[in-house]
């Protein structure tokens, strides 16, 4: 259930609440692998139950799900309003990303994001159309 409309009203929340939901997921992922005790006064790292469990982090699916709706929208070509919001480079293949003057727009902001992640793959020759 935390997935729906993430793309949507992940960009809205604030770094807060989703550091809320993320602690809330790490104490989820303690008590599935039942190592919810402290050990020298503090919890073991949940890096390595995530990946044992194949579980992305609020922060990860955020991402995830804004890569794949923006691919999404440039490989369909819909809905055109979106569509219309992004450029594609001249000189090369890549998204261009908005300017924004404020990093609170920018940050809020699903196209920014999606052109930031889409970029990311085509740097790292990843293939996203495929």
């Amino acid at each position: 259930y935390i997935t729906y409309c993430l793309p949507l009203w992940g960009q809205n929340f604030s770094s807060c609440v989703f550091n809320r939901l993320f602690v809330l997921q790490k104490k989820c992922v303690r008590i599935i692998c039942n190592s919810s005790s402290k050990i020298n006064g503090s919890f073991q790292h949940t890096k390595p139950m995530f990946f044992k469990l194949k579980l992305l982090t609020i922060f990860n699916l955020y991402n995830y799900f804004c890569g794949c709706f923006g691919m999404s929208i440039l490989k369909y070509r819909l809905p055109k309003q979106l569509l219309q919001l992004y450029t594609v480079s001249n000189r090369s293949c890549r998204l261009v990303v908005p300017k924004f003057k404020k990093s609170r727009i920018r940050n809020d902001n699903f196209i920014y994001n999606a052109s930031r992640i889409l970029n990311y793959l085509s740097d790292n020759d990843i293939s996203y159309f495929n």
